[in-house]
């Protein structure tokens, strides 16, 4: 078959792959060269062969998904977050936010409740601002922030809050829609949550 003959199926098909006559001929190709002697003798030979051809002449659905068959799910919004001190968190340490694998938020605020119910924001930094821009951290997902843990961390367990965002939230939008019940803090937004020990 020669190039013009492919051109032409091909564009008779509609698509950039394999068309019917080339597969044909492809097929005729490998089936010439095994004549039947050879077949019988060198069957063990041929047989590889012809599922080589097979392989390559079965049509292949594209990889590329239609509209109707998609998956499902697979471009959700996703929140992580792992909070902890290089070496124990004591009075003094650093205490480190890790986001990597976080996708589709932007922002990110934390705060830690002790057992008596106090709240000890770190992000935003104070009233009027709003949370960590994403956008602009470093690619490994450790914040270029870390929080010093000094006096009002007494020794105890905390549970630390990430509030993933699509948009910046000052500390009162997210008192007046923080539900750790339902994971949210509003709509558009994610919360998790893990413990810290302060020894």
């Amino acid at each position: 078959m020669n190039s013009d003959d492919r051109l032409t199926s091909r564009l008779l098909g509609g698509r950039d792959q394999l068309s019917r006559p080339e597969k044909d001929a492809i097929l005729d190709g490998v089936l010439a060269e095994t004549a039947p002697s050879a077949r019988a003798r060198w069957g063990w030979l041929v047989l590889p062969a012809l599922a080589l051809a097979a392989f390559l002449l079965v049509p292949w659905r594209s990889i590329v998904p239609s509209g109707e068959f998609t998956a499902r799910g697979g471009n959700q919004p996703a929140a992580t977050m792992q909070v902890g001190c290089a070496s124990g968190c004591t009075p003094g340490a650093k205490l480190v936010f890790d986001v990597h694998g976080t996708a589709g938020y932007r922002y990110f605020a934390a705060f830690a409740k002790a057992g008596d119910g106090k709240a000890l924001w770190y992000f935003p930094a104070d009233d009027s601002a709003t949370g960590v821009d994403l956008s602009v951290q470093p690619a490994t997902g450790v914040l270029d922030r870390s929080v010093v843990i000094g006096p009002e961390h007494a020794p105890g367990t905390y549970r630390v809050y990430g509030i993933f965002s699509n948009l910046p939230l000052t500390r009162s939008a997210i008192r007046a829609a923080f539900d750790p019940k339902t994971g949210s803090a509003g709509e558009g937004t994610r919360v998790v949550a893990t413990e810290v020990v302060v020894r």
